[in-house]
């Protein structure tokens, strides 16, 4: 996966974005001291690391790729040539690279079109289609050692949230803009309108806007938190596609 001239300019690369946080060695004691998880403790490594050998302790990376420039994707792709399509030339840019180190796989997942996850194999750019006997195969060699299932449930969470986001851009306004519409909603038979729309809603259907609105983003939270635990910045940027899809 990564020529031997290559090792030491991608040691510094990972630990330059690992130290902005922009890293995370999963199976590591220095990220579990770090986050102090109470669900995955020192005694567990040590455990896992002895039923499943050295090879256990930190063989999974995490990249976080949101917000990162041109010259950082070209250092990943002067270290891991594979990932020339993934970052260079892909027209959606992933979200996460999911290192192991010890199958020595990449795999690269995001938000594509209507913010619909992808996910797919760097080596091979083939795509990792749920159902397919690929990505059953896959998966099982890529996460044998994730005890925490953190490779699935990043996936998991990424895919809801950006379903979310599709659901969130069908209803008009703002939850602001309807809750400012109710507030003033003082006629039951009035009609109301959103700024830059010409439809005209009911008290009634600005009650169904605002229900839907706040079960959205109410999901949503719980589906940024999984991330945040990794990637607290990733907060920000969701907010960013939220004003994005609710202006």
């Amino acid at each position: 996966m990564i020529s031997s001239t290559s090792t030491l300019k991608a040691m510094h690369l990972i630990e330059r974005l690992e130290n902005e946080g922009h890293v995370v060695d999963v199976y590591s004691k220095k990220w579990m001291d770090g986050k102090n998880l109470p669900t995955f403790t020192y005694e567990d490594h040590q455990w896992l690391t002895e039923k499943y050998g050295p090879h256990f302790d930190s063989h999974l990376l995490i990249v976080y790729l949101v917000d990162q420039d041109y010259e950082t994707f070209q250092d990943f792709v002067d270290v891991y040539p594979i990932l020339k399509r993934a970052l260079i030339d892909n027209v959606y840019q992933p979200t996460f690279l999911f290192i192991n180190l010890e199958t020595k796989q990449i795999l690269c997942a995001g938000l594509g079109r209507r913010s619909s996850l992808f996910a797919f194999d760097a080596k091979t750019n083939k795509s990792l289609l749920v159902g397919e006997k690929f990505y059953e195969d896959y998966l099982r060699q890529f996460t044998c050692l994730d005890y925490q299932n953190v490779v699935f449930d990043l996936l998991d969470a990424l895919e809801q949230i950006g379903q979310s986001y599709v659901e969130l851009d069908k209803i008009p306004g703002s939850l602001d803009e309807v809750e400012l519409l109710l507030a003033q909603s003082l006629d039951p038979h009035a009609l109301y309108s959103f700024k830059n729309d010409t439809n005209k809603y009911s008290p009634t259907e600005l009650q169904e806007f605002e229900f839907e609105f706040k079960q959205i983003l109410d999901q949503q939270s719980q589906w940024v938190e999984i991330i945040q635990e990794y990637f607290p910045q990733f907060k920000s940027h969701h907010l960013n596609m939220v004003s994005l899809l609710t202006d």
